[in-house]
Formats: structure tokens, C-alpha cells, sequence
């Protein structure tokens, strides 16, 4: 049976939750029950930022990155999507990464809106997504332009870098899940996090620290765990972002986006052509970094917010005044 949505947070010495956590469960439209946390911010509220993490992620990824938004004054609200995290599983298999649809992603979205009207989050409602994220956040921009502010993506998830040939592969994917074999696994994949490898072998980040301490809240909670994707998510994702990448002219909101330009999981090169022709984009490609800014080292951190804070100081969107050049 699928598993139930988890009633709390995993703080840890090595990974400690920020003071003021209020529990924020939601419900999809569809029943799927959510879990998601709020933070008030520290001082006057300069509004409230979503953060819309990546596929297998969870809230207690971004303990160290939330308070350093609740030290902006921002308050945040998070949640972990369907099937992830400490949201409401989807299959008998709990590690298989999977969801029917893209789309529903929206559902969960919506979900976690609902929620900061119905207590009065402060506004202006501002957007974070990260990879998959990133790719829900943009979708939702397409058709609601008022949704956020304004809104910061990281290694936004427009195509994929990991696979040599994402057009064929999105195509099988398609095949077989239309033959009735979309909850499988990926062909080769299995129940094991990504994190769980060697850090001399992964594609994340280069900070060694960070990248123990994501897979240490794995070992120590082992039910926030997630593990490869299915053929029925590859197949749904890769359409999601064929459809994103012929849509960016319509997308109004002021958005930023920082990559690596070393990525080998999200393709830098098809974020960098889509903030191109963005009305109101502007676009930050880093070096000396993997896929995960946010878990990276205290240079490449410091770079993301320095991007960050002139974009959200400016009254109106201009050039960022930075540059790794």
C-alpha cells in the first residue's frame, strides 16, 4: 500500500531544524496529503518565498538555506511533493519515484497557495524552484502570471544533461508506459538515493561536507528516502519539458536563473536558450560547481547570494550587477 504522509520534522546536531517551525499539512484536490512547514520571518516580513524543491529532495535538505532566508526576512513556506519526502507515497514501493501525470505537481502547488491565504502568509508571495522544481514553478508562471512576484530557479529542469539521448529516451519512455509498464523502474535503476554514492563519484556537488550531511538525513530518517524514477515519470516529465521550452515568451513574472555550467544532470545550455528569450529573465551561469547550488561550497553559495540579493533588491528588473567574469 502506498505509504502515509509523515507528521514532523528530522532536525539533527549535524542538521538543525530553525526555530519557529509551524506544521503545515495539505491536501491536494485529489486527496493526496502532503507534508509541508511554515517559517514566520525574523523581523518585519518582506513577504513569504515557496520553495519548490527537486525530485527526491525533502524539507530537511534546506534547513541550512531557510534560515538563511528567515535572516533576509523572508518567511518560507516549503513542502515535500507527492510521492517524496514525507508527502504521501503513490506506489506499494515507497523509493520509486514516480507520479502519473506532471501536471499534478500543480495540485500540490495549489495546495500549499491555499494554505498561505488561509493564514495570512505575508505577502508579496514570492517563487523558488529548484531542477524539477524550477520546471513546476515555470509551468505555473505560464498560466498564472500574478502567482508570484517574483521568482529564482536553480538548475532549472528544461532538458536533461544525464542521458546522451533525452529525445529517444523520452520516446521510449512514452512507448512503454503506454504498454502498461510506467511504474517500473528506469531501466538499471533501483531503490538505492543517488546520494548514497561515493562523493569522489557523484554529479551534485562538490562541497564534501554538504554532501554527507545530505546523505546523513537519509540514513537517519530512511523513510524520507527516495530512489530512481520510473519509466511513467521520465515519459510525463520529458513532454512537460518539451512544452516548457516552446513557452517562454509568455512568461511575464521576473525570473532568475543560476546553473552550472558544468552540469551533468540539467542542461545548462537549454536553461541559458529559454532565459534568452525570457520578456523579464536574467540568467547566471557559475563555475567550479555541480547541479546542487544550494549544497555546494561556501564560494559558490556566496555567488548565489550575492545573484539573489540584487535581484531581489532592484524596484524593477535590471542587469545584475555581478559576474564571475
Amino acid at each position: 500500500m502506498p505509504q502515509e504522509r509523515l507528521t514532523q520534522l528530522f532536525g539533527t546536531d549535524f542538521n538543525p531544524e530553525p526555530a519557529g517551525a509551524v506544521w503545515a499539512p495539505l491536501t491536494a484536490a485529489d486527496g493526496v496529503q502532503l507534508r509541508g512547514a511554515f517559517w514566520a520571518a525574523d523581523g518585519i516580513p518582506r513577504g513569504t518565498f515557496v520553495v519548490l524543491q527537486g525530485r527526491s529532495e525533502t524539507i530537511e535538505k534546506y534547513f541550512e538555506t531557510i534560515g538563511e532566508w528567515l535572516a533576509r526576512g523572508f518567511a518560507i513556506f516549503t513542502f515535500d511533493w507527492r510521492g517524496q519526502g514525507g508527502s504521501a507515497r503513490l506506489l506499494a514501493d515507497p523509493r520509486k519515484g514516480h507520479v502519473a501525470r506532471f501536471s499534478d505537481y500543480q495540485l500540490d502547488l495549489d495546495a500549499a497557495i491555499n494554505w498561505l491565504a488561509d493564514h495570512d502568509a505575508p505577502r508579496p508571495f514570492f517563487g523558488f524552484g529548484h531542477s524539477m522544481g524550477g520546471a513546476i514553478l515555470i509551468h505555473a508562471l505560464c498560466d498564472r502570471p500574478d502567482l508570484f512576484q517574483r521568482a529564482v530557479t536553480t538548475a532549472p529542469m528544461l532538458d536533461i544533461a544525464l542521458i546522451k539521448n533525452p529525445t529517444a529516451a523520452g520516446h521510449l519512455a512514452a512507448f512503454l508506459t503506454r504498454f502498461g509498464l510506467g511504474r517500473r523502474y528506469v531501466p538499471g535503476g533501483g531503490p538505492s538515493p543517488v546520494l548514497f554514492k561515493p562523493f569522489a563519484d557523484n554529479i551534485l556537488t562538490r562541497d564534501e561536507w554538504r554532501h554527507r550531511r545530505s546523505r546523513l538525513i537519509l540514513e537517519t530518517a530512511p523513510q524520507l528516502a527516495l530512489g530512481d524514477p520510473t519509466i511513467g515519470w521520465v515519459a510525463t516529465s520529458f513532454d512537460a519539458m518539451a512544452r516548457l521550452r516552446k513557452v517562454a515568451k509568455r512568461i511575464e513574472t521576473p525570473l532568475l536563473g543560476i546553473a552550472s555550467a558544468h552540469d551533468r544532470v540539467t542542461s545548462t545550455p537549454a536553461a541559458q536558450a529559454f532565459f534568452d528569450v525570457l520578456p523579464h529573465g536574467e540568467f547566471l551561469s557559475l563555475t567550479d560547481c555541480e547541479h546542487e547550488i544550494l549544497i555546494e561550497t561556501d564560494t559558490t553559495r556566496a555567488w548565489f547570494w550575492r545573484a539573489f540579493d540584487a535581484f531581489m533588491a532592484e524596484p524593477a528588473l535590471t542587469p545584475l550587477p555581478i559576474s564571475q567574469e
